[in-house]
């Protein structure tokens, strides 16, 4: 189902940005349910998100479901939460995955 996270419109930059595309505001994201998941060296909330959602640029929806954390900064064999599955909440409760 498109919408203005997944079709890209309504982006904005910004100087702490790093000139980056992003979303002004954004509702947080939810996991129906997790897993404990021990990161493995050189993983980061990018490089999951590439695994998990196909894309490097949704890092977000691990960071929100995780207490609050850099996207980059993991030691080797530290426990973060993964989903099995996504609800995204925007006017209602929509499936996301």
């Amino acid at each position: 189902m498109p919408n203005k996270y997944t079709d890209k419109t309504g982006l904005i930059t910004s100087s702490i940005s790093g000139g980056r595309l992003h979303h002004s505001f954004r509702p947080l994201s939810k996991a129906l349910e997790t897993y404990d998941y021990e990161v493995s060296f050189g993983e980061n909330f990018h490089t999951l998100s590439a695994l998990i959602f196909d894309s490097d640029e949704l890092y977000w929806m691990l960071q929100d479901i995780n207490s609050p954390k850099d996207a980059f900064n993991f030691n080797t064999g530290e426990v973060i939460k993964l989903p099995l599955e996504m609800l995204r909440e925007t006017t209602g409760i929509d499936k996301f995955f």
